[in-house]
């Protein structure tokens, strides 16, 4: 601070601008230097701001200009303000909605409805019916076999139907807590889940009828799920480690979530839900459990869940058997392919668990005219937020809290709240938050933080607040790095579907190449048109377009590594040995980049073959220059080769390293 103005500055208003030099022998960041601002001419009853810098960043009038805005954005303040007020919450990233004080449990609700409607249909699966007073008998039957086996946690794999709703509620009647487990679960990923949960019993069913078997359990003491009592279910999700992982929701939470859904409109009595998603996806609970709080009906497809009911469950669609749909995007997306029309009479579409694009939700807009975008991850206890989509001309926003919700843009140390339209992390507050992770005591506190004295969690989502509503910006860590370039797959995604002829596309990485597979009538000619512009080193490596639905995970989200499978198998069909056309070597360096290419990428490519349109990467360009140190004893540019990454432009690179070792 050496160079900075040491006589104050007068300023209008009886204002006076010091700034003052500020020792200290600590390192700076190139901050604006300290001021010190002083309202009424004394010292005493100012305000001082001191922020220490690099005094070599910024000249002394540069720094002048910033006290004089200071000075003008305090003018601002209104004169009666207290200055405990001048943090106000309508400054920053901070949303809530209030819920209703009343919070029924969910089982409550529903002996409600069965005892005012009991001969109304609860479930329907093709020619079955089952009405309110059925389904309670069954609930309670099996309610008292769990009482009988002083069942304490169940692992419920029923089958996809009114089987399963009579599992699911029987244990929340017996206070048992339950984790769910469907078919499409390898027994390796079951066998994990049983070994964390030591579960007292097995619910099963076959051919309508339900069975409950007592579990040996290896040891005798009780896992460690969470330190709460009243816990409902868990839901398993797969950390970074791919191992499972579950997630403890008390009876509380589910309550809770139950009363904002219904205070937000998302079922009403009259209306037939369609339920698709697998049971270990928590949102499934919003088809299967929630309807029967509201004296609403639970239409199944025929199929079961997931891909195998699509097809059934868009003809339940388009024949207005149901009122309401609810799912991720992706399961949209392939509903629409099996021809779920335009027109069709659904009251209300409810879509998250992924972004909902404006493509998507232009094509879900002329399907219903209340489309709802809901988000929330499992620990908020499914959705946590709403918004309804009246224009398509953005990718819609993911609204403001559900009743009893609250949000919070943070900033990366999740310490304060970031200012409105900054981007930060997005946490979630509120009664419906779980009690944590089964057996990760660290993890839990990592993630469910305490901020002046509530109760947080950190989604790991980036998200601002905009006009009043959270823009969901995507994963914190949901960008990947590749041959020294930051990527986001979905701009991807975005750039396939300006293609004319693509109508939906998915981006995935293994670690080494991109690839994107598209959906529609677009040709191999037109994609390659589109992506050949993009710069080089982040072109995408594989592409292909399949007029098949996408793959999905168990989840209804799309199953990214089958993505990678999928172009695979369709380019190995698609693409003979590439540009056999022109595959007459000029000379031994043509033949020898064709050779060790070849090899590297287990694919024949021709001399005019472009490396990265062939499945080749920057690694395989790295082997290229050390082979040829090796084997021809010629030193090659990483650089030099990325300009004509052919056998051909190799070669005459190569050709011209050659003379120089000669002519050394």
């Amino acid at each position: 601070m050496d160079a900075a103005r040491q006589e104050p500055l007068d300023l209008e208003g009886g204002a006076r601008l010091v700034m003052k030099p500020l020792l200290n022998e600590t390192a700076r960041v190139p901050v604006p230097v300290p001021v010190q601002i002083t309202v009424g001419g004394s010292v005493d009853a100012g305000i001082t701001l001191r922020v220490d810098f690099s005094s070599s960043m910024y000249s002394t009038e540069f720094m002048e200009q910033v006290g004089l805005d200071l000075v003008q954005a305090m003018a601002d303040i209104p004169k009666d303000l207290p200055i405990s007020d001048l943090g106000r919450r309508e400054s920053f990233s901070e949303l809530s909605t209030e819920g209703t004080s009343e919070a029924p449990d969910v089982l409550e609700l529903f002996y409600r409805w069965s005892s005012l409607t009991p001969d109304k249909a609860a479930t329907i699966k093709g020619n079955l019916s089952l009405t309110y007073l059925q389904l309670s008998e069954r609930i309670e039957n099996i309610r008292n076999q769990l009482k009988k086996m002083n069942a304490r946690t169940a692992v419920v794999s029923a089958e996809y139907g009114p089987d399963l709703v009579v599992a699911l509620l029987g244990c929340l009647a017996a206070g048992v807590e339950y984790v769910p487990v469907s078919d499409n679960l390898s027994a390796d990923r079951v066998e994990k889940i049983k070994l964390q949960i030591e579960p007292d019993v097995d619910i099963t069913s076959q051919q309508g009828d339900l069975s409950l078997t007592p579990v040996v359990k290896a040891s005798k003491t009780e896992p460690d799920k969470t330190q709460s009592e009243g816990l409902a279910y868990a839901m398993f999700t797969s950390g970074s480690t791919g191992e499972p992982k579950s997630v403890w929701i008390s009876r509380k939470a589910l309550a809770r979530h139950v009363a904002a859904a219904s205070q937000a409109g998302f079922v009403e009595q009259d209306d037939c839900i369609l339920a698709l998603t697998s049971p270990t996806f928590d949102i499934s609970l919003d088809e299967l459990l929630l309807p029967l709080t509201q004296g609403a009906t639970v239409v199944f497809p025929a199929g079961g869940h997931g891909l195998k009911g699509v097809k059934d469950a868009a003809s339940v669609i388009n024949r207005s058997e149901v009122s309401v749909v609810h799912g991720t995007p992706s399961m949209m997306e392939t509903l629409i392919a099996e021809r779920w029309g335009e027109g069709s009479d659904i009251r209300r579409v409810i879509v998250g668990g992924e972004r909902l694009d404006k493509e998507l939700a232009t094509k879900l807009m002329q399907r219903s005219s209340d489309v709802r975008n809901v988000y929330g991850p499992t620990e908020a206890t499914i959705w946590a937020t709403e918004h309804r989509v009246t224009s398509s001309q953005e990718d819609p926003p993911i609204g403001t809290p559900l009743p009893g919700y609250e949000i919070r843009i943070s900033n990366d140390m999740l310490t304060v709240p970031v200012a409105r339209n900054e981007v930060g992390r997005i946490l979630i507050s509120g009664e419906a938050l779980a009690e944590g992770y089964g057996n990760l005591p660290d993890k839990t506190a990592e993630k469910f933080i305490i901020i002046d004295g509530k109760r947080w969690y950190d989604t790991g989502d980036l998200g601002r607040i905009q006009g009043g509503e959270v823009i969901f910006l995507g994963r914190s860590d949901s960008q990947i790095k590749l041959r020294g370039h930051r990527i986001e797959l979905g701009e991807y995604e975005s750039i396939a579907k300006t293609i004319e002829g693509v109508t939906a596309a998915a981006a995935a990485c293994d670690g080494q190449q991109i690839y994107v597979l598209t959906r529609g009538t677009a040709t191999r000619q037109a994609l390659e048109s589109v992506f050949v512009k993009m710069p080089q080193a982040i072109r995408p490596d594989l592409f292909a377009n399949t007029d098949e639905p996408f793959p999905l995970t168990p989840n209804g989200k799309l199953d990214r590594a089958e993505i990678i499978k999928a172009v695979k198998k369709i380019e190995e069909g698609a693409l003979p040995p590439s540009a056999n056309e022109s595959n007459d070597v000029k000379d031994e360096f043509e033949e020898w980049v064709i050779e060790l290419w070849g090899d590297l990428i287990g694919r024949v490519v021709g001399r005019s073959s472009n490396l990265f349109d062939e499945g080749g990467h920057s690694l395989t360009l790295a082997r290229t220059v050390s082979e040829a140190k090796e084997d021809l004893g010629l030193s090659l540019r990483m650089s030099d080769l990325y300009e004509d990454s052919t056998p051909s432009g190799i070669a005459s690179i190569m050709r011209k390293e050659a003379v120089r070792v000669l002519e050394d």
